[in-house]
């Protein structure tokens, strides 16, 4: 758009070795399409012109490119009227570009979130007001027809201290939070050059660089359930080395607005596909960061993206989002809340209050793999003084239901609202021993002194039991709705989980006399006034009054039968000889017995016989009389016969023991 001069001259030679200044003709001026003849080279003259004259053999005229590059044209001169002034050409005329020529271009953000909004762009060589371009066409980050903004040429200022350099406002701005792009030719220069008339609009593509530094796009903190550093996810809006996050790179902004600079202590890109990075941060004790904080990057920290770009000095803070954490069971143990011997209830001591609705449980006895099903917040309860606390109720749960108040009990924890979060967890005994069988062993019949022996009790617990204090009486027993006690001797014998105590006295006892099959029994937890349990396993001691009652065993004692017969000799008609059989035990309320005496003559024939029970005798004391006659009722002579005497007996259900006495009997006459 240039206007060049171009020099005419009349000359008898070719070469121009001489003016014909007399010459004052005119011409014609012949150029191609796209190159114009101007009178003078004033800027304002748009006059063309195809002619002009001569003044004295010489002229000059301006010419330029309308339409821009020309490459080769050529000048043609011809004279008007005069036929002898031979027309010349000059060809080899070229117009180069000479429009503004972009050398660098960049985005901005002049904002806090990461948001491009302006465009600075630098030429070769400084611009005249007439060669800001019309319009520009720019993409961000990708050229794409969403990404796309128009800008106006009131948009677009010429710097004032800077003629190389043009500000471009965008506006509407770019979206937020996009601050890299891995594209280059984003934007197109559209400008009509006014000394360029004829030419069409230079179009000129041109690369933007990136000048827009990173933003916080998402920061997540780990929930912390106690002291110690803080662990937060983080995402930048582009790609940020490791290296530079680490060391005080990152402002917390708490919730009243107060700022405290964070050092980072590691950073770790994880292996997915957001570009997470895991940050350990510096414990702020006090103003460590919580929910209701914000992060943002500290911009004169060591963060740059790729190209070194920083963060915007008011970089947007980003609200913490937090990552829940599942909770970690701080202990567990079971009970037998009601001490029948069966476990009831699992208490799980949690590092954080969870919903119960939330959890599931499922329990298993490691020894024969007893378990539950899986158990939901139907089945739980937070404790009323302690929220972190849940009471899982196991009552009946289990596949088997049994006495069981020791073993290993291993509990699957786990939480909905966390993924992979069942925890395996070993659960403490705190459940104490109950009596699971007891035996009563009468004592035996001892001859010499005609007396019994104390009697023994066994005594077998649920688990390994401990009886550190001997006590007189350690049990109660029950008779239906009788309630007794026995005295017991000191330091039982250790037998595998249980005791063999030995009775204290031989004393019957009031209402009952003494204790019999389908009594029951249970530990005395009030053996030791104002004091513990008797029983325990070593840690827990059995303190429910109801504890379990099992039905006493009480063994057959040693029955024995003491047989007398009298007066022998007796006289016939005035006496008769009573056979007294008596059942000799401990408890003869217990013992059954039939006897039957025969008495045979001195030939051994049988001449009399008589049967009767204990049944009939409310001493248990059989009596038989015989009075002298044979079976036909007639007397018999004196002299000296034989009874035998045969008993059967022994506990009532029991089998039956026999003996067999014989005794001679002598029957006198009545002299």
């Amino acid at each position: 758009g240039v206007k060049f001069p171009v020099t005419i001259i009349a000359s008898t030679a070719q070469m121009g070795d001489s003016i014909i200044d007399t010459l004052n003709n005119e011409f014609n001026i012949d150029l191609p399409s796209g190159i114009a003849a101007y009178k003078t080279n004033d800027p304002n003259d748009t006059v063309r012109i195809s002619s002009s004259a001569l003044v004295k053999g010489k002229a000059k005229i301006w010419i330029k490119s309308t339409t821009g590059v020309q490459k080769n044209k050529q000048i043609t001169i011809t004279s008007k009227n005069d036929n002898f002034i031979i027309a010349n050409t000059r060809k080899g005329i070229n117009f180069d570009p000479c429009g503004p020529i972009i050398e660098k271009a960049a985005y901005f953000a002049d904002n806090g979130d990461g948001q491009v909004d302006r465009l600075e762009m630098w030429y070769k060589e400084e611009l005249e007001a007439t060669e800001i371009p019309d319009s520009l066409k720019l993409y961000w980050p990708d050229e794409q027809p969403g990404f796309l903004r128009t800008v106006k040429k009131s948009d677009i200022t010429l710097d004032e201290k800077n003629a190389k350099h043009i500000i471009v406002k965008i506006d509407p701005k770019f979206a937020k939070q996009i601050t890299f792009t891995n594209k280059s030719r984003l934007g197109t220069s559209y400008w009509n050059d006014p000394n360029l008339p004829d030419a069409s609009t230079e179009v000129n593509k041109f690369s933007i660089e990136d000048s827009v530094g990173p933003v916080l796009t998402y920061a997540e903190l780990v929930e912390k359930l106690k002291g110690g550093d803080d662990t937060i996810f983080i995402r930048f809006s582009e790609n940020v080395h490791t290296e530079h996050i680490e060391g005080i790179t990152l402002t917390l902004v708490k919730k009243d607005g107060k700022k405290h600079d964070m050092k980072v202590l590691s950073a770790r890109r994880l292996g997915d596909t957001t570009n997470t990075i895991k940050i350990v941060v510096e414990d702020l004790k006090e103003n460590s960061p919580t929910i209701g904080d914000s992060l943002k990057i500290l911009h004169n920290g060591t963060i740059v993206d790729l190209y070194n770009n920083r963060a915007h000095p008011d970089n947007r803070p980003v609200p913490l989002k937090l990552k829940q954490v599942p909770p970690n069971a701080k202990k567990a143990y079971y009970i037998d809340s009601d001490g029948d011997g069966i476990v009831d209830s699992v208490y799980v001591k949690l590092d954080k209050f969870i919903k119960k609705k939330n959890i599931s449980a499922t329990c298993v006895w490691e020894k024969d793999n007893n378990s539950t099903d899986t158990l939901d917040g139907d089945n739980m309860s937070h404790n009323s003084k302690d929220s972190s606390m849940i009471g899982i109720n196991v009552k009946g749960k289990f596949h088997t239901n049994e006495v069981r108040t020791s073993g290993t009990m291993l509990l699957y924890l786990s939480f909905s609202e966390f993924e992979n979060s069942t925890q395996k967890i070993s659960v403490d005994d705190s459940a104490a021993p109950v009596i699971i069988k007891a035996v009563l062993i009468p004592g035996s019949y001892i001859e010499s002194d005609d007396s019994y022996a104390f009697d023994t009790l066994r005594v077998t617990f649920s688990e390994e039991t401990q009886y550190p204090v001997s006590v007189a009486k350690p049990f109660y027993l029950y008779r239906g709705n009788v309630q007794y006690t026995i005295d017991l001797q000191g330091a039982p014998k250790t037998i595998p989980n249980g005791f063999q105590f030995v009775r204290a006295n031989k004393d019957t006892i009031e209402k009952i006399r003494y204790p019999e099959n389908g009594d029951s029994i249970h530990i005395n937890v009030n053996a030791i006034e104002g004091s513990i349990s008797p029983f325990s396993d070593g840690a827990n001691y059995q303190k429910k009054p109801g504890n379990r009652k099992v039905a006493l065993e009480v063994k057959p004692g040693d029955t024995e039968v003491l047989i007398k017969a009298g007066p022998n000799p007796f006289v016939r008609d005035i006496q008769g000889v009573t056979f007294f059989i008596k059942p000799r035990a401990k408890m003869v309320e217990n013992v059954e017995a039939v006897s039957t005496v025969i008495v045979y003559d001195q030939m051994g024939n049988k001449i009399w016989s008589g049967t009767d029970s204990t049944k009939n005798f409310e001493d248990r004391k059989i009596r038989i009389k015989w009075d002298g006659q044979n079976l036909k009722k007639r007397k018999v002579g004196k002299g000296t016969y034989l009874a035998r005497v045969r008993t059967e007996y022994g506990e009532i259900n029991e089998p039956k023991k026999v003996n067999v006495v014989n005794i001679p009997i002598g029957v006198k006459e009545n002299n």
